[in-house]
């Protein structure tokens, strides 16, 4: 009996035994980690980029003469004329835009307020013929204006709403730039033959409003796209020299013209 229970006792402890390695050799499956998600990236900081687009739009010029009472060099049938020719009138204007724009994004929640400001080459240009038979055989009586401008400067708030990566703007604000205009009357083959010019450049102040959709890369990185309106005042000159058969004579000529343009350009900025 002794010798039995002995025996069923090796044999438990052989099974026993025989488990455990055999659950050591199982290999052990390693615990999976899941990574956390990565919160989006704050839009609050200092930013500068770079932009790049076009534009179009229109600048309304006029010219009008009103001949002095003594010895005008410009008849009163002639000055309707050329009143008629130059009157307010619309030119399309069109060209490229580009610089360098910089600011400051603060997020509160969901939502974004900031402040840019931007200079660029801002090229719009256009100009107008307006031409009619003259008053006398094989005369002609031709009108001419032309409106430009070469940078840009705004300084802009910007309200926005905050979706993960993206952004979505209003703005809008202070707009700069220099207009430049010209202008000219002749009338070749008109007797006498004469001819006027005149040109007016200066700094205008004006406004600016649109928005834009921005999306922030890795590295905080920011590509975007943005639409403004801009609006400026007009530009006026005055040019009391008619030249005609080798004598000037004074007449009073008046010419004015501002600028509208819409901006659509492309942005790439780094923020900090």
């Amino acid at each position: 009996m002794r010798y039995c229970v002995q025996g069923v006792l090796v044999v438990a402890s052989i099974v026993v035994l025989t488990n455990v390695a055999s659950a050591a050799d199982i290999p052990t499956k390693a615990p999976v980690y899941k990574a956390p998600a990565l919160a989006p990236s704050t839009w609050t900081g200092w930013y500068l980029g770079v932009n790049a687009g076009g534009n179009w739009g229109t600048s309304e010029t006029s010219t009008s003469v009103a001949p002095p009472a003594v010895a005008p060099a410009v008849s009163a049938a002639g000055a309707a004329l050329i009143n008629a020719l130059g009157q307010p009138a619309k030119i399309n204007t069109s060209g490229f835009v580009g610089g360098l724009h910089g600011g400051y994004n603060y997020q509160i929640s969901q939502w974004l307020v900031g402040l840019e400001g931007e200079f660029d080459y801002f090229h719009s240009a256009g100009s107008r013929r307006a031409s009619s038979v003259g008053l006398g055989p094989g005369a002609t009586v031709i009108v001419n204006s032309s409106m430009s401008t070469d940078w840009l400067f705004t300084l802009r708030p910007r309200v926005g709403w905050v979706s993960n990566n993206w952004l979505f703007y209003g703005t809008g604000g202070l707009a700069v730039t220099q207009l430049k205009g010209a202008w000219s009357f002749s009338n070749p083959g008109g007797v006498p033959a004469l001819s006027e010019a005149a040109a007016a450049s200066s700094t205008k102040a004006g406004w600016a409003l649109g928005g834009g959709v921005e999306t922030m890369l890795p590295g905080r990185w920011v590509v975007g796209a943005e639409y403004l309106y801009v609006n400026f005042g007009n530009i006026s000159a005055t040019s009391f020299s008619v030249t005609g058969a080798g004598v000037t004579f004074t007449n009073p000529f008046s010419h004015s013209a501002d600028l509208s343009a819409n901006i659509v350009r492309a942005r790439l900025s780094k923020l900090f």
